[in-house]
């Protein structure tokens, strides 16, 4: 499985009941060709550059509510135009819906605030390491034997 780039995050709202497998199917269905081959879900998936589809659901007073993320693969041009393709869907199954982006998030750049965080962690401890070994050196050093005074006890 790719490293995903981009997580896009949606808002969704049906008039009806629906279930996960009904609202996937309406993303895929309702933009394919929008904007082929870059913004096509369906090639996209097939080239391995989306990733698991995760939607959570609740139902209230006979409508369906929820969120829905999606991980790509792709420039940042190219999950762009597919978080604005999406949100051109209107239907899932039978029912009126709309769809919103509310944000897309750079994995990577997560990735690299964590990896940066990390690195200042390790090199605090290095540098008190060192700085413990410096100390204890200079201390030693302090408590040692000059060779003036084991001269003069000579």
């Amino acid at each position: 499985m790719k490293k995903m780039k981009y997580l896009l995050f949606f808002t969704f709202e049906a008039t009806g009941v629906v279930e996960n497998a009904q609202i996937i199917g309406a993303i895929f269905k309702q933009i394919d060709g929008l904007f082929w081959p870059n913004g096509d879900l369906g090639a996209l998936n097939e080239k391995g550059q989306v990733g698991w589809i995760d939607v959570e659901t609740q139902v209230e007073n006979n409508k369906t509510h929820g969120t829905i993320q999606i991980p790509l693969n792709v420039d940042l041009e190219v999950a762009a135009l597919v978080g604005a393709s999406i949100e051109t869907v209107t239907n899932i199954s039978a029912f009126p819906a709309k769809v919103t982006l509310e944000k897309i998030e750079d994995v990577y750049a997560e990735l690299r605030k964590q990896v940066s965080e990390r690195a200042k962690e390790i090199l605090l401890q290095l540098e008190n390491q060192i700085t413990e070994k410096t100390t204890k050196a200079l201390e030693e050093l302090k408590n040692a034997p000059s060779n003036r005074e084991t001269a003069k006890t000579n």
